[in-house]
């Protein structure tokens, strides 16, 4: 499936091909059988991909209210992807630090893998599921009937421009406050730059770089984001006396982790986030064909 503009449509038809077959593949992934738990992810993926670019066009195209159902169709499956997520990161701290861990932590960290696949919460999973269907629909349902017309290729390089600002904000709030809501805010914001970058990098290949370096800065703050939800996994408010040592030992080896993972990403943050807003949409004028030189961002 093609991500990116091409050159022999309008940006706006380009745009619509691209969330509509985002849609399909969504809906496609919840509605079949079986439902694994990659489907899910598959189809949480397209969802936000399709909310970035409604979220990117909304500024010259009406959207009603789809970037709202397309949030709460993606924080619905969200719960399906975390236990998956923290299954992966209770493994990978297992295997990555042995020699750390006792058998009784070993084993506690075993337990989050268990349990997920028991009729009860393969019900509930389903339940969840239906739920996301009924929110995607009526957005699915109303794309093709929006004016995708309105934008062009200079309103779309504006846009990009914007969220590559607010991507730039969220960074100098992470590397200032260097809380988890902050680094989850930026990562966010660098999923909606990505997806907003990949739709121009085919015909624009000095980007090429920045979009591999977004992907990178994207996949460390999701492994800081699954330790966090490890963590508050295994570590219980109410634990026994006897436990709270196994549970400190965790929290230890999560923040270890959770440092080196956030340094990594502050210090590639600067080398992406290095040029103002306005710097950064003229060079993205210069590089992308389809973008004319007239029109400035104000």
């Amino acid at each position: 499936m093609s991500n990116d503009l091409r050159s022999d449509e309008s940006v706006g038809e380009g745009l619509r091909r691209i969330v509509v077959a985002e849609l399909d593949a969504a809906l496609a992934s919840l509605t079949g059988s079986p439902r694994s738990e990659q489907a899910i992810h598959d189809a949480r993926r397209r969802i936000k991909k399709a909310r970035a670019i409604t979220r990117l066009v909304q500024g010259d195209v009406k959207v009603g209210a789809a970037p709202r159902h397309l949030r709460v169709a993606a924080r619905l499956l969200a719960p399906i992807r975390d236990e998956e997520a923290i299954a992966l990161k209770a493994e990978e701290l297992c295997s990555r630090e042995p020699h750390e861990l006792s058998g009784a932590t070993y084993r506690e960290l075993r337990h989050v893998l268990k349990g997920r696949r028991r009729p009860r919460h393969i019900a509930e999973r389903d339940q969840v599921v239906e739920r996301a269907v009924r929110a995607l629909r009526p957005v699915r349902q109303a794309v093709s009937g929006w004016h995708w017309n309105a934008i062009g290729a200079d309103q779309l390089v504006i846009a990009i421009q914007r969220t590559y600002k607010q991507a730039r904000s969220a960074w100098r709030q992470a590397k200032q406050h260097q809380d988890a809501e902050r680094f989850h805010e930026w990562r966010k914001a660098l999923t909606d730059l990505r997806y907003a970058l990949r739709l121009v990098a085919p015909r624009a290949v000095a980007l090429g770089s920045q979009v591999k370096a977004l992907g990178r800065l994207e996949e460390w703050l999701g492994d800081d984001h699954d330790l966090l939800m490890l963590r508050r996994r295994v570590v219980a408010s109410d634990a026994k006396a006897r436990d709270r040592v196994r549970d400190r030992r965790v929290r230890v080896l999560v923040k270890v982790r959770q440092a080196h993972l956030r340094k990594k990403a502050l210090e590639k943050g600067k080398t992406v986030f290095d040029a103002r807003a306005k710097a950064f949409g003229k060079d993205l004028r210069r590089m992308w064909p389809a973008a004319p030189e007239g029109r400035q961002s104000p």
